[in-house]
């Protein structure tokens, strides 16, 4: 996810008070990731797809989380994420290479807040699934693990989709962007508002528990399910919505800047998140730096989505409900740093006292993690499919011990 937004969205708090027999709201107006320190700021609700109707079905492949699609630029087929929560991009060897003209340099946040100026262009034409766009506004992006591991050279983002109707179906493993919603099947789907910021990014409302309703960006970029912004956290900790089962403070999120910052963040358990009338039930979730909260690219297992730009609708239909969410935690989120695989958060208390954040992870299951790669690290991690592991960690006093560590277990000091 990439951010270039300065719009308002509301937030919702209901909070009962249980001695004085009412209901409280509470109404917080919060910015999403302002970031913009031009005083020429680029519109990028500009260009447009030169077809007035259109139907394109594009296939899509999910890598570790991530939607890549297939598009043409420069003459030459090309890959691309699919990215709501992003203006569309390209890198810059691509940029170099098709030489569009450039507009402006804006300061462009990632997901974990580092921002960054870069050049925005206007791309003459771009085609998705053979239909062209043309002049849409488009930021470079140096070339990054995003890019170089995924093997794509750039994003489609709300930005280009703003005046389409947008269907992904994780069944099919289908993207469907349409002129008209009366062209797809919407039938059983469950219908609400959708609002757009100055990105063109889709925001919804989701709820968590009877007393907290939010308004979420929908981002296709994160791998994640819900992740709660940490302002929103301040907000909602005395609503009864969810319960915080542990804290930590450290780094588990690597976005277009490299690592995050060290932040301050909590694990949740959520008894019952609803999407547009949808139970969705049992949601674990972290709490993120930034000050809004997100949905990623997860809800896409739980059903249809459609996102009608045009007319500001949101559609959603289950695969099944009520859905129950399934997903186990490590004790210890790994970090990429300088090169070194190391320990970028503690989750378990039991832990603490034994190893720091920081310390590296040289070995796992008597596998050297010393020399690994980071795309290997991102595309086929050590630790997938499995529910337990022993690391093998080296101190910052040059001391080796091991540690096992189980998901959602206890951990042993060996």
């Amino acid at each position: 996810m990439l951010c270039s937004r300065d719009a308002l969205i509301f937030v919702e708090v209901i909070i009962k008070d249980a001695s004085m027999g009412k209901i409280v709201v509470i109404v917080v107006l919060s910015h999403l990731l302002l970031s913009r320190s031009y005083a020429q700021a680029i519109n990028f609700k500009q260009g447009e797809a030169l077809a007035s109707t259109y139907f394109v079905e594009l296939p899509y492949e999910k890598i570790e989380g991530k939607l890549v699609v297939a598009i043409e630029l420069g003459g030459k087929k090309r890959k691309f994420l699919l990215d709501t929560g992003a203006p569309t991009a390209i890198t810059e060897p691509v940029y170099f290479e098709v030489t569009p003209r450039l507009l402006a340099k804006e300061e462009i946040r990632d997901i974990s807040e580092k921002k960054d100026s870069l050049w925005v262009v206007s791309l003459p034409e771009l085609k998705v699934g053979g239909l062209v766009f043309a002049n849409i506004p488009t930021i470079v992006i140096k070339e990054s693990p995003l890019t170089t591991c995924f093997q794509v050279e750039g994003i489609i983002g709300s930005n280009l989709l703003r005046n389409s109707i947008v269907q992904f179906d994780s069944r099919r493993k289908t993207i469907t962007i349409a002129s008209d919603a009366k062209k797809l099947n919407l039938t059983n789907a469950r219908k609400a508002d959708l609002t757009l910021d100055k990105q063109s990014s889709p925001v919804f409302s989701v709820q968590l528990g009877k007393y907290i309703k939010e308004m979420v960006l929908f981002d296709s970029g994160a791998d994640e399910f819900y992740a709660m912004s940490n302002d929103h956290f301040q907000l909602f900790k005395k609503a009864k919505g969810f319960e915080v089962m542990a804290t930590t403070y450290g780094s588990n999120t690597m976005g277009l800047y490299g690592q995050s910052e060290q932040i301050n963040m909590r694990r949740l358990f959520i008894p019952e998140l609803i999407v547009n009338g949808v139970s969705i039930r049992g949601v674990k979730a972290e709490t993120s730096a930034g000050p809004n909260s997100r949905i990623g690219a997860k809800l896409l297992d739980f059903g249809v989505l459609t996102l009608d730009y045009q007319q500001g609708n949101f559609y959603f239909e289950p695969y099944q409900e009520p859905a129950q969410f399934a997903e186990t935690w490590w004790n210890l989120d790994p970090a990429f740093v300088d090169n070194k695989l190391i320990v970028g958060a503690l989750w378990d208390k039991a832990l603490k006292p034994k190893i720091r954040v920081g310390d590296q992870i040289m070995g796992i299951d008597g596998i050297s993690t010393e020399q690994i790669e980071l795309c290997t690290l991102i595309l086929n991690s050590p630790l997938r499919n499995k529910s337990n592991a022993v690391l093998t960690l080296k101190t910052s006093k040059g001391d080796l011990k091991t540690i096992q560590i189980k998901k959602e277990g206890s951990i042993q000091n060996h």
